[in-house]
């Protein structure tokens, strides 16, 4: 299928809400609208509900050329996080790319915690927090919007492993350590993308070519206690968009090391050329000390819960 269609659907599950975690963004300069994606463990921690499903009927019907609705009987298997989804289920498919479930299939259900402070009470639930459902029997009977990534850029492609990956999150998070040290987050705050790292896809990864479409995407993962020494390292590279990245990161490990090295980037005064677009065609170059602008924006958010990079040093 023409890769151009399958991000203009990723983007229309995004927006309605249903199974993709998506979050969208339009870049001048981009080839196509970006996509920013969660791995499977950020999901399952900016989760409030997970649990294993059986299919005991599922059931497709059309509600456009392209678009169907799928309505999926279940019984549970075992509740891994908060409750269990009721019965049946209703969401969206791509009728031409999602295959249908078979009668047995065991499914991985992740639930987003909402953060609406109001919800419709006549909207259903399912359209108000994006849902996914990997297909543990068979992954290629997989929605397309529910896809299983790594924080190394790679792709889950064993069932098993899948679950191995969301079963020991969720025990961290459960054991108060979430992201392997003191800090502690709940389901709210990681929804909020605290305690979360995004980083573009490098060009050639499997995550990338999983998921382009002619865009560039970037990837969003837990801010793991492992990965500061790398951090750390990343700082002190020669080219100053790896500092900068490194720096924005660190906003991520409040305190200690990474606080002391951010004051230390306060001092790096290496300046990249940036495109700005003015309008009508214009376009104006100017200089700007990424990695410093990342240092001090990464001090700023250590003064309250931090958030997740924007992706663009220079900004805010």
């Amino acid at each position: 299928m023409d890769r151009d269609r399958i991000v203009t659907r990723l983007q229309c599950l995004s927006l309605g809400g249903l199974l993709f975690a998506g979050i969208l963004f339009v870049s001048q300069s981009a080839r196509a609208a970006s996509v920013t994606l969660f791995t499977v463990d950020l999901m399952a921690l900016r989760s409030d509900g997970v649990a294993l499903l059986v299919v005991a009927r599922s059931s497709d019907d059309s509600l456009s050329e392209f678009v169907g609705e799928r309505q999926l009987d279940h019984r549970v298997l075992r509740v891994l996080r908060g409750q269990p989804p009721a019965t049946p289920m209703r969401f969206r498919i791509w009728r031409d790319t999602d295959l249908p479930f078979q009668v047995g299939d065991t499914l991985l259900w992740i639930r987003e915690v909402s953060l609406d402070p109001d919800p419709d009470p006549d909207e259903k639930e399912d359209a108000t927090r994006d849902q996914h459902l990997f297909d543990l029997t068979d992954l290629k009977r997989t929605p397309l919007g529910s896809i299983a990534l790594t924080r190394d850029f790679r792709v889950i492609h064993d069932p098993a492993m899948l679950l191995e990956v969301v079963s020991k999150r969720l025990k961290m998070a459960e054991a108060g350590n979430p992201l392997g040290d003191r800090r502690s987050y709940s389901a709210t705050d990681f929804a909020r993308t605290r305690g979360a790292i995004m980083r573009m896809m490098p060009p050639y990864s499997e995550a990338q070519t999983a998921t382009d479409g002619g865009s560039e995407n970037s990837l969003c993962y837990p801010a793991d206690a492992d990965l500061l020494p790398g951090l750390l390292r990343e700082t002190r590279d020669k080219d100053p968009w790896t500092r900068a990245s490194a720096a924005e990161a660190l906003a991520q490990y409040p305190g200690g090391k990474a606080e002391k090295r951010l004051k230390e980037l306060l001092d790096d005064e290496a300046r990249v050329q940036i495109l700005t677009y003015r309008g009508k065609g214009e376009v104006d170059t100017v200089l700007v000390p990424v990695v410093k602008k990342a240092a001090q924006k990464a001090l700023r958010q250590m003064g309250k819960s931090p958030a997740i990079s924007t992706g663009v040093p220079w900004r805010d």
